[in-house]
C-alpha cells in the first residue's frame, strides 16, 4: 500500500509538472537586436513624428524632439538656443504664418560620424503658408540636422532649415 501511495504521488507530481507551460526563453542579445529598429529606421520614424507634431501645431511636442541644449538657425538667420527658446520659436511660427500648414519631410542622406551622432540632410515642403497679403503659398526648402542619440532616442542637437535662393549674378 505504501508503494502504491508513493507511486501515485510521484506520478501526479510528474503529470502536474508536464502540464505546466514552458518557461519563456530569455531573449538573447542577438534576438533583441533583430527586433529593435535600426538607427536609420528610427530617424525615418522621427521625421514622421516631427511632421505629425507640426500638423497638430504642437509646439511642446516639437520642442521635445530637441536636445536640452539644441541650437537652430531659421531660414531668416535668427538663432535659437535651448529648448525654451526653440519652444517660443515654434509657438510663434505655428500661430503666425505657418498656422494650419502641413509639413512634408524627406531625408536624402544620413551619415554616422559616431554611433551616437547622425548627420541628416533632407528637404521639406510646407503647404498653406500665409503671405503678408493673406494669400497661401507652398514653401520648399532644405534642412541639415545634427542628431544625438540619448537614452536610445534620437534628438535634434543642431538644425539648419534653408530656403534655396538663386545665386547672384557673377561677373566672368
Amino acid at each position: 500500500m505504501r508503494f502504491t501511495y508513493l507511486f501515485l504521488v510521484c506520478t501526479t507530481a510528474a503529470l502536474f509538472a508536464a502540464c505546466q507551460p514552458a518557461p519563456e526563453e530569455a531573449a538573447t542579445p542577438e534576438a533583441a537586436a533583430e527586433t529593435a529598429m535600426s538607427d536609420e529606421d528610427m530617424l525615418n520614424a522621427f521625421t514622421d513624428t516631427f511632421a505629425e507634431a507640426w500638423a497638430d501645431a504642437d509646439a511642446a511636442a516639437l520642442t521635445a524632439l530637441h536636445a536640452e541644449q539644441a541650437d537652430t538657425v531659421g531660414p531668416d538667420g535668427v538663432r535659437f538656443h535651448g529648448r525654451e527658446a526653440i519652444h517660443g520659436r515654434f509657438e510663434g511660427l505655428l500661430s503666425g504664418m505657418y498656422q494650419g500648414t502641413t509639413l512634408s519631410l524627406a531625408q536624402t542622406s544620413v551619415s554616422f560620424p559616431s554611433p551616437e551622432v547622425a548627420v541628416v540632410n533632407g528637404s521639406y515642403t510646407i503647404h498653406g503658408v500665409k503671405t503678408a497679403d493673406g494669400a497661401e503659398m507652398t514653401q520648399d526648402g532644405l534642412y541639415l540636422n545634427v542628431m544625438v542619440k540619448q537614452d536610445g532616442q534620437w534628438l535634434i542637437h543642431c538644425s539648419r532649415p534653408m530656403l534655396p535662393m538663386p545665386a547672384p549674378n557673377t561677373v566672368t
